[in-house]
């Protein structure tokens, strides 16, 4: 079963505060660092974070990126935010037409194989940088033998990989712990 297959299937059928959850939350604070007009957040889910940003804080326009969310509508619909259900490697924004990418809690979804040209393709359209939520552990959540965490490193191998293939430097490190990091990169 591919990855997207995988994320479906976990999400059919689930309640609305596992698929509505706001996973940015914690970098509401930080905003500023980047102060972003535009933002695509890849692994939106239902796009509460994006929501809050066209609402609260003045962002212009905010795009959507989720490979189960968006197809099975699952989304909170706003006139400032466009959705695309899309792999993260694969985007269909044009170069640079974004002030900030965001992954929060998704980079771990993605394939091993594909993290390097997933973070090539966040610099390629972003302009000034990411912020990024990352889990570095399996899963509590699977689909049959699948768990969703399918590129699980150590903080250390995200960080060289991040700075190696976008050329992002490390700006703010909001938390380091253990099995978790949030971290804020300017290109």
């Amino acid at each position: 079963m591919n990855i997207k297959d995988r994320h479906i299937k976990f999400y059919q059928g689930r309640d609305k505060d596992t698929v509505w959850r706001n996973w940015g939350k914690s970098f509401y604070k930080y905003l500023d660092v980047i102060s972003p007009n535009s933002v695509c957040d890849v692994g939106c889910g239902s796009g509460a974070f994006l929501v809050d940003l066209v609402t609260k804080y003045n962002c212009e326009k905010a795009y959507g990126v989720d490979i189960a969310t968006v197809e099975l509508e699952l989304v909170i619909e706003h006139p400032s935010v466009e959705y695309f259900s899309a792999d993260a490697g694969e985007i269909p924004l044009g170069d640079k037409s974004v002030d900030l990418i965001t992954a929060f809690d998704s980079l771990e979804h993605v394939s091993e194989d594909k993290a390097e040209d997933t973070l090539r393709e966040f610099a390629r359209i972003a302009r000034k940088g990411f912020m990024f939520s990352i889990m570095h552990r399996l899963s509590g959540e699977s689909c049959g033998k699948y768990n969703l965490h399918s590129c699980v490193n150590p903080k250390e191998w995200w960080y060289d990989l991040i700075e190696s293939s976008t050329g992002a430097k490390l700006e703010k490190v909001i938390i380091q712990e253990g099995d978790h990091s949030e971290t804020i990169w300017k290109l």
